[in-house]
């Protein structure tokens, strides 16, 4: 996850008159930035100024002094390639999720960060352990193409039917762990019902937790996103598969058809 320490958590008083809340939250969050759970930045002013309050550990404040050193080339950067990410500021009386230019803003205060369970990994919740390994790399791959050198940490989590709701409504429950749940939408075509899995994560979930986030795929399920160049590779040497994969290549012309038919047990057209 991305967090950014506005300036406003440190304008309040000299470093070292800081609340026991946010020097809590400022290491912690150093904490975590050092073992690469999560990104934290920062103006580069706000990031010295944490670095001089002596109620911080030594560590700690190296971590900030690190940070400062590099505030400039990264701060932009990374927000420049999220869509969601958290904003520390004070005073901030109850988290809010604040829309800008595309972007949501999760804004939090201090405090929030006071339990350390707050900033483990991000719990990538999918339907089973295989989709999270194709979603981290299709971040992987989406940051290389930015040419962002940016790491992506998560816990990925597998689950499926009343199993990964169960899990993700667990988690919500919590309000401790970050979390992003990526279902398989299971319709049979674009203006379809959802699945029973998506369906029900619609339904039971809460969906005013700024912790969790849930995303119901627009295709039908993961296998519909692999291109058709990859499949042909994975049908190579068989010439069944191959032929099928020729009338699949020749129906799914037709952009919408090709993101709902069934990869795995067939699709029969009426």
């Amino acid at each position: 996850m991305l967090i950014l320490i506005d300036s406003s958590v440190v304008d309040k008083g000299e470093e070292n008159t800081w609340d026991d809340e946010t020097v809590l939250a400022l290491e912690i969050l150093a904490t975590a930035r050092r073992e690469g759970k999560h990104l934290v930045i920062a103006e580069r002013k706000t990031l010295k100024k944490i670095a001089r309050c002596c109620r911080l550990s030594e560590i700690t404040r190296n971590v900030y002094t690190h940070l400062s050193n590099h505030a400039t080339q990264n701060f932009r950067s990374y927000l420049s390639v999220v869509k969601r990410y958290i904003e520390i500021v004070n005073p901030c009386l109850e988290p809010q999720v604040v829309e800008n230019s595309g972007q949501q803003i999760i804004q939090v205060a201090p405090r929030f960060f006071n339990d350390s369970e707050s900033v483990q990994k991000t719990i990538l919740l999918c339907e089973n352990s295989d989709d999270a390994v194709f979603y981290e790399t299709i971040a992987k791959v989406y940051l290389i193409w930015k040419k962002r050198n940016v790491q992506i940490v998560c816990e990925p989590r597998g689950g499926g039917g009343n199993t990964i709701s169960s899990e993700y409504i667990n988690i919500q429950k919590a309000k401790k762990r970050f979390c992003l749940c990526i279902v398989d939408s299971d319709k049979i075509a674009p203006d379809g019902n959802l699945g029973s899995t998506a369906s029900r994560l619609q339904t039971q979930s809460d969906s005013t937790c700024i912790n969790t986030q849930t995303f119901i795929l627009d295709c039908r399920e993961i296998e519909n996103l692999i291109p058709n160049s990859i499949l042909s590779e994975l049908c190579s040497g068989n010439q069944e598969r191959l032929k099928a994969l020729k009338y699949f290549e020749n129906i799914s012309s037709a952009v919408d058809i090709r993101y709902f038919l069934d990869l795995k047990k067939g699709t029969r057209m009426k």
